[in-house]
């Protein structure tokens, strides 16, 4: 009896600014994929990004030229364009490992087409293209999605992040077809036809535990939550606020009296005349 044969990884790794999302990128292509197996970039792995300043400090491509989608032209599909989907598939011969960065900012049409695409240009034999007759999401390739959703949405093309109606209504049942209703799908699909789950970084890696490292984390997270504090905005903007400059976490942190005694005035001031 044969071993069973292990589904393909697609997942996501979620987290905010400074967490590490890039850094983790750069630690499995270095020391796993390079340096353990041996595996080159754009043969036997691809990263890419949807701007190529992204995909440049992962040092990996983007989502148009990795793939030959292009990247403005709609319609029918020209002579030349037949030529890069024929590229494309002997580009894509031996990828076992696909790392998609900055996934917040991939519409739900773009990450649609890219899944197609891949369901068309990887061969049937000697891959994970199938399982039971059903092609599997992105052509059987292993998958790692890495970015933040509580980023602004994409411009066009659906927020994967949002949770679409149409998945709820029809239960998961869709057409392969590039729409936004596909793309969302392989985001909220489940484990059968899209990602099998997230891993959450929170501990913020970019600044430092002094004060102004920890001010910054603050605003961040008023950011991420949509609920900027009138401070916080005074602050930004060089207006007069109600608290001194070393105010964190709703105190005053420098321990100067004079700095709390000075805070409760204002405050005092303000409610009072709110």
């Amino acid at each position: 009896e044969s071993p069973q044969q292990e589904e393909p990884l697609r997942w996501l790794m979620h987290g905010g600014p400074g967490t590490g999302k890039s850094h983790v990128i750069k630690i499995v292509k270095k020391r796993l994929f390079e340096d353990v197996l041996g595996w080159n970039m754009g043969v036997e792995f691809q990263v890419v990004a949807l701007q190529a300043v992204m995909a440049d400090l992962v040092g990996g491509d983007t989502i148009h030229h990795a793939l030959g989608i292009p990247a403005f032209k709609r319609g029918q599909v020209a002579s030349d364009e037949v030529q890069k989907h024929m590229d494309v598939a002997k580009k894509v011969l031996q990828w076992r490992w696909l790392i998609i960065d900055e996934i917040s900012m991939v519409g739900a049409k773009l990450l649609a087409v890219l899944d197609m695409k891949l369901r068309e240009v990887i061969r049937d034999i000697g891959t994970e293209k199938h399982r039971n007759g059903q092609t599997r999401p992105f052509g059987g390739l292993n998958v790692v999605c890495l970015g933040d959703f509580w980023q602004l949405d994409p411009p066009d093309g659906g927020f994967l992040g949002a949770i679409p109606a149409e998945f709820i209504a029809r239960a998961r049942k869709y057409q392969a077809l590039p729409t936004i209703a596909h793309g969302q799908a392989l985001l909220w699909g489940g484990p059968d036809g899209g990602l099998q789950g997230v891993t959450e970084l929170t501990e913020c890696e970019r600044v430092g535990n002094d004060d102004g490292g920890m001010w910054l984390k603050e605003v961040q997270e008023e950011f991420r939550r949509g609920d900027l504090s009138e401070n916080t905005h005074a602050f930004l903007h060089g207006l007069p606020t109600t608290v001194p400059g070393s105010w964190l976490h709703g105190q005053v942190q420098c321990g100067n009296a004079g700095c709390e005694a000075l805070t409760q005035r204002s405050q005092k001031h303000m409610r009072d005349n709110s």
